[in-house]
């Protein structure tokens, strides 16, 4: 008689947090919320500021979304002992990124670039080069205030 109770109550659990569940999300999109992770400028600074690592202990790759989602970092690691510092943007040419890297006098290091052609050719190299530009800026006013 007692596990009918415990069937009933986890049933009435799940229905509660369900109807929870589905309605902050019903919330959420009246609200005009997108659906998005946190990739800002500042986790772009903070992986930014890793690159000034010997040669040989570190790798910076940089890109588009391609190689942004389709390397597994812990396997990159694993199998090279080398950290990867992930710095590519999703949709963004990786131009201003590498000509950053390249104008860099402290930077020694090694860089595997990812080229998607659509991107890296666009006429409009404002639009391509939005979210790379926008990261390089705030990573050149990077101040302790933001670091926090």
């Amino acid at each position: 008689m007692e596990s009918v109770n415990f069937k009933k109550a986890g049933i009435l659990a799940i229905i509660l947090t369900l109807i929870i569940i589905m309605g902050w999300e019903f919330y959420l999109r009246n609200k005009n919320y997108p659906i998005s992770f946190n990739d800002d400028e500042s986790l772009w600074s903070t992986k930014r500021k890793e690159i000034y690592k010997p040669i040989d202990e570190a790798t910076v790759i940089i890109g588009p979304s391609r190689i942004k989602f389709d390397l597994d970092i812990p396997t990159w690691e694993n199998n090279t002992g080398e950290k990867a510092i992930q710095l590519s943007f999703v949709g963004t040419s990786l131009r201003p990124l590498l000509e950053d890297l390249a104008n860099d006098k402290k930077f020694k290091g090694k860089v595997i670039v990812d080229i998607t052609e659509g991107i890296f050719f666009e006429r409009n190299e404002k639009m391509s080069n939005r979210s790379a530009t926008k990261a390089l800026e705030y990573y050149k006013k990077w101040d302790p205030g933001r670091k926090v």
